[in-house]
């Protein structure tokens, strides 16, 4: 099992192994590597194979299978003298099939559609129909979701937000309804946003970018001591969830040695970590496809107002009767004084996002009272508002090795921030803990000086972000935790061992012909940094006026700028340096060895290398993924279809295909759904209908004799269906769906959690969400991490760690305890009381007929029927809404509720 706990309990645990003498006695890069016999534990496991395209055995019932997988199944139970059950009840059916695909159950206009169709193909049709339901993606959403550990929030301490989370979601509701191919939702995960032809959605929304926030939905601390134990311990979560949920492989169990069982050696472990290590974090502009074209336009019109506003000043030049305008500081810095070193080149920085990419419309728009030229922004300082303060992004240097103590960045701007990212760790606060994120408030350019010596020796990049969206870890944000639109600039940025910046140098007197050829270059667009200097003295003492072209041309500008779209943002990556990690031995980054070339595991891909100095190697390594000749993607993405339809996988540990990991119950089947998989266009919806026409599946839950389940014990062959308790979603759900109380629109932000009086603790929220999730279903409340809903963990939800493929199935009192005590059950019961009463049924019998046939998809036997009857007359002494409300909580509480057959 890989380490995902406390970076304290790893230490203790390595202590712990040598002490009792289990560790490997030599390194894993030395001896260990050396006996390490990768192609040999190839060889020997069912999982490293080629898929294999299995003939389709022979049955001797030819008259019971309706498709291939019904042959396997027979072939296996024959061969163990087994009946398989007979085929379910039409309501038992429709209630599996719906509650499977759509997580709710059917309404009675749809029962009774099916039950009057004899036709072959009738329940094709309700498949059909279920998934092309938008119902479907959000029910598999959250099936997904588990395998990514998705959260809202970072947990620790202070539970901050993750930038536009619920986008991630959203993206899977949609990814799901429309059956993205499984390749193609591999590939976007992994390397979304280095496509070379992206998906887009309304209006210029990057899909495939989105994807990548997967990556950053674990769980992080806020300023960890150790930094680059933090980066090794977020790095070990995100190759475990990359590589369970989608190759079924614990790879981060070879973070300490190569591993114990499977075909996985510590340096394909760090040849990972160096793919996603050579990535980092933004808050993604998502919709820069649509910002673009009109940022271009506005360009144009600025540059036709920076030719009118250069002729103005150059007539009230003119008109000056002084040759020497002003004396002011030259720029020129006095070096001797204070020695250091010009560090980087702006022109190698990363551009992310609109705000960055222009070298056009250099000044910035005044106030209405004056000329609209406030002031000019130097050539060579990078400013994110050189077309308008609303648009947005980030702009981060290459990545370098600390090796001076001070880093001198000379920058300026407004609800904007500038931070050293060091070891890929962007939530340090300012100004504890070294201050490595400063907050921008000034409009002139100053310097912040960054003392590093805790870090040498240490990978970092500067950063520098403009975005609406404030860090988690920023104090000054506003209600929303949204900031208005500002700016950020950086014209200067030196190392040194002295942390006194760079003082101006002299007086110097400004000409007025030095400030006519100034305003020449700048209309052409050719204006040198010492003239935007000499501007810059000189325009605020100018005395102009505006003309009538003046003004016009200025107008348009503004026009242009409010019709500007509003970033829409979300945490995702980016490429930096591609730059290879060293192999931690026994998993401590305090004793690093050589650096392991990036590639993907070695047993899949021969070890050859991937990526390079310019970037991650994540294409090439979601390729490679992809790749027909990888087994594990194929049959990890089939088996977990069939996980989730059956109740069980073929292989039932479902995110771990090794040596650990149960084999397959019929590895024949496996290898055919993986291969039909891919045959379908790597459709989820196609195998999914092919599993759900079979007869397997369409099997009673019930035993054909009581000899079946002596000769397949746990059902390990399939001769019947699994029952099954829903999940704690799904029973939520059906409540609001029975009770006529849910809301059924897709998408947007998650309904804040409902806060219960013993819900407390750091980070909590400051106002409670509605007890009925706003009638939303669970797929949209909020997911925090500190915060998770009592009822839903009740029902076994997933703790977002890592990879949950397999969800626990209790069967505990605190369920029953809470279906009868919770205000949510207990509110929903006198919703669907009022719901009842409401309809034109003419007796009580035909209201209690109803309630069941909703609750449980099929009509009251005689005996419930009348001992609904006489409940309901023995509580006279209340209102009948009252009396009713009770009924429909006793229905709530009856087993066959919260389970399927």
């Amino acid at each position: 099992m890989a380490f995902t706990r406390h970076p304290q309990f790893h230490r203790l645990m390595v202590l712990c192994a040598v002490a009792i003498g289990c560790w490997p006695t030599a390194t894993p890069s030395s001896a260990a590597s050396k006996t390490f016999q990768i192609q040999e534990r190839k060889r020997e496991h069912w999982c490293w194979q080629p898929i294999a395209r299995p003939s389709i055995p022979g049955v001797r019932d030819a008259e019971w299978p309706a498709n291939e997988i019904d042959r396997f199944i027979l072939n296996r139970l024959e061969e163990q003298q087994i009946a398989p059950a007979a085929a379910a009840d039409k309501r038992v059916l429709i209630r599996r099939a719906t509650f499977a695909l759509i997580g709710l159950p059917p309404t009675p206009e749809e029962i009774t559609h099916f039950l009057s169709d004899p036709s072959p193909q009738a329940f094709a049709t309700v498949v059909d129909r279920l998934l092309a339901s938008s119902q479907f993606g959000e029910s598999w959403a959250r099936h997904w979701l588990d395998r990514v550990r998705y959260a809202e929030t970072l947990g620790h301490e202070f539970d901050y937000a993750i930038l536009g989370a619920w986008r991630y979601r959203d993206y899977i509701i949609r990814a799901l309804n429309q059956d993205l191919p499984f390749d193609q939702f591999l590939m976007e995960h992994v390397a979304g946003d280095l496509l070379p032809n992206p998906r887009s959605i309304e209006p210029g929304i990057n899909e495939s970018a989105t994807a990548t926030a997967f990556y950053f939905l674990g769980q992080q601390s806020h300023s960890p001591v150790d930094v680059k134990q933090s980066e090794s311990d977020q790095m070990e979560n995100e190759i475990d969830v990359l590589t369970k949920s989608f190759q079924g492989l614990t790879v981060a169990c070879a973070r300490c040695h190569d591993h114990k069982f499977d075909a996985i050696s510590t340096a394909d472990y760090y040849a990972l970590y160096g793919v996603l290590s050579s990535s980092r974090y933004v808050q993604r502009v998502l919709n820069a496809a649509e910002i673009e074209p009109r940022a271009r336009a506005l360009a144009a019109l600025k540059a036709d107002l920076r030719r009118l506003a250069a002729g103005a000043f150059e007539k009230a030049v003119m008109a000056s009767t002084n040759e020497v305008l002003i004396t002011a500081a030259a720029e020129i810095c006095d070096t001797q004084a204070n020695p250091v070193t010009q560090f980087g080149n702006f022109q190698n920085w990363l551009a992310r996002g609109p705000a960055w990419e222009w070298k056009e419309g250099d000044f910035l728009l005044g106030s209405s009272n004056s000329l609209p030229v406030r002031s000019i922004i130097p050539p060579n300082a990078y400013h994110s508002a050189r077309i308008s303060r609303a648009l947005q992004g980030e702009f981060q240097s290459p990545t370098f090795t600390i090796t001076n103590r001070y880093l001198l960045i000379r920058a300026w701007g407004h609800e904007s921030r500038l931070r050293v990212v060091v070891d890929n760790f962007t939530l340090i606060r300012s100004p504890i803990y070294g201050g490595l994120k400063r907050i921008l408030d000034s409009d002139e350019p100053r310097w912040l000086v960054f003392d590093l010596e805790t870090w040498k020796g240490h990978r970092a990049y500067v950063d520098v972000v403009d975005t609406t969206a404030c860090d988690p870890a920023d104090e000054q944000r506003n209600e929303s935790g949204y900031a208005a639109d500002g700016f950020a600039a950086i014209d200067r940025i030196l190392v040194s061992e002295s942390a006194t910046p760079p003082v101006p140098g002299a007086q110097r007197s400004i000409f007025q012909r030095e400030v006519i050829a100034a305003l020449k270059s700048w209309s052409a667009g050719t204006l040198t940094p010492e003239q935007g200097w000499i501007l810059n003295q000189v325009l605020p003492s100018l005395q102009t006026e505006t003309s009538p072209a003046l003004t016009e041309a200025w107008e348009r500008c503004r026009a242009a700028e409010r019709m500007l779209p509003a970033a829409v943002l979300i945490a995702s990556a980016a490429d930096g340096n591609g730059l290879d990690e060293n192999l931690f031995r026994r998993g401590s980054h305090r004793n690093a060895e050589g650096a392991v070339t990036r590639h993907y595991l070695t047993a899949l891909s021969g070890g050859r290398p991937i990526g390079s100095a310019s970037n991650s190697g994540r294409l090439e390594l979601a390729r490679q993924m992809v790749d027909p000749a990888n087994p594990m993607t194929a049959r990890v993405q089939a088996n977990y279809l069939w996980h989730h339809l059956m109740g069980r996988g073929l292989v039932a540990t479902v995110d771990n295909f090794g040596v650990l990991g149960e084999s397959p119950s019929h590895p024949e089947l496996l290898d055919y759904l993986a291969g039909r998989l891919i045959e379908k266009g790597w459709s989820n919806k196609k195998l999914l209908r092919e599993i759900l026409l079979s007869r397997t599946y369409q099997m009673s839950s019930q035993s054909k004799d009581p000899l079946s389940d002596q000769r397949d014990v746990g059902n390990r062959l399939w001769h019947r269906a699994e029952v099954r308790r829903l999940e704690g979603e799904a029973i939520r759900d059906s409540m609001l769906f029975v009770s006529g109380q849910l809301r059924t629109h897709l998408y947007g932000p998650p309904v804040p959690i409902h806060l219960t009086q013993f819900m407390e603790g750091r980070g909590r929220p400051g106002k409670s969400g509605p007890l009925d999730g706003d009638g939303r279903r669970s797929l949209y409340l909020e997911v925090r991490r500190n915060f998770l809903s009592p009822m839903m963990l009740t029902f076994d939800f997933p703790i977002p760690a890592t990879t949950v493929g397999r969800r626990s199935k209790s069967n505990v009192p605190a369920q029953g305890l809470t279906l009868m005590n919770d205000p949510f059950v207990q509110g929903q019961a006198a919703s669907w009381a009022k719901r009842c009463l409401s309809t034109a049924a003419s007796s009580d019998t035909q209201r209690i007929d109803e309630l069941y046939e909703r609750a449980f998809a099929r009509l009251p036997n005689a005996e419930e029927r009348d001992s609904a009857l006489h409940f309901l007359s023995d509580l006279a002494d209340v209102s009948r809404e009252e009396a009713f409300a009770e009924l429909c909580h006793v229905l709530f509480n009856v087993k066959e509720f919260v389970f399927v057959y």
